[in-house]
């Protein structure tokens, strides 16, 4: 079945070129079920808004993949991986870490 495409005057909270990004990954996205490269697509959304330093929480997100024609139950797993993509994005790398060879456990120089 055939879906709307969703337009660029829908998500005018979004800073422009974050908007396209965001426009490319549901336009694109199989809503029924996602493909990896949605989830691939998805990752760039998130990378882009950490990057760009988008006030976007993940609520505000829901409303838009909701808005967008994404299922409750697929827009509240894809606002939880942005949640969980800026937060660890926000922390990054352990400086002057080297891996010790545990699984448990990161080691500072």
């Amino acid at each position: 079945m055939f879906d709307a495409f969703a337009q660029p005057s829908e998500f005018q909270a979004l800073p422009p070129f974050t908007r396209k990004i965001f426009l490319r990954f549901v336009n694109c996205a199989n809503k029924s079920c996602l493909h990896p490269l949605d989830i691939r697509r998805f990752y760039e959304f998130i990378r882009l808004c950490h990057a760009r330093r988008v006030k976007l929480d993940q609520f505000q997100l829901r409303t838009h993949l909701l808005r967008a024609g994404f299922k409750a139950e697929t827009a509240d797993h894809l606002s939880t991986l942005y949640f969980h993509g800026r937060e660890l994005l926000r922390f990054g790398r352990v400086p002057n870490s080297r891996w010790n060879g545990r699984a448990t456990s990161i080691v500072a120089d």
